[in-house]
């Protein structure tokens, strides 16, 4: 597969969704899914992947060897049940998080 934008899923529930190794720059279509682990390592993502990663289905997400170079989240976000975050092997300069969530 090739997509270069990720399939709108809103309210769709997944167990699992593995969308690795595509051309991915964009994964806002996937912020409304009920998907509870997601693979996503291999894609060209650069960044606003924070509302979909600590969305309150995810528990794991792999999002190794993009191109992120930065992630965020307020202390003000929503409660997130997101277990595993694989992070590996992209740019990343800066990691922002709360220190309940390190």
């Amino acid at each position: 597969n090739y997509f270069k934008e990720a399939p709108n899923l809103e309210g769709l529930p997944l167990e699992r969704l593995e969308l690795q190794q595509n051309g991915l720059r964009n994964v806002s279509g996937l912020e409304g899914a009920e998907i509870q682990e997601l693979l996503l390592q291999d894609n060209q993502l650069t960044g606003d992947v924070e509302k979909l990663i600590f969305g309150s289905f995810l528990r794991a997400v792999n999002l190794a060897r993009n191109r992120l170079q930065s992630l965020s989240r307020s202390s003000a976000a929503s409660e997130s049940n997101l277990e595993v975050l694989d992070l590996s092997e992209n740019d990343l300069v800066e990691l922002r998080m709360p220190s309940s969530v390190l």
